[in-house]
């Protein structure tokens, strides 16, 4: 007879941990570094249309994950 399967246990294990804090970073050095462009596009036009979408850009950026 086979056994059943192994339930996951409610904590992560460290390597999970670890994948996720790896991940955590990549996303925040991510955001920063589009945010760094927005700004930059930002200071390079006048074009209203442009700015409103950095602005949403950057909005996104700010809301947390879904």
């Amino acid at each position: 007879m086979t056994q059943p399967p192994r339930r996951r246990t409610t904590q992560p294990g460290p390597g999970e941990r670890a994948a996720r804090t790896i991940a955590l970073r990549a996303a925040r050095t991510l955001a920063a570094s589009i945010r760094t462009e927005c700004d930059a596009i930002d200071a390079a036009t006048d074009d209203p249309t442009i700015r409103a979408a950095v602005a949403r850009i950057r909005d996104a950026l700010d809301k947390p994950p879904a």
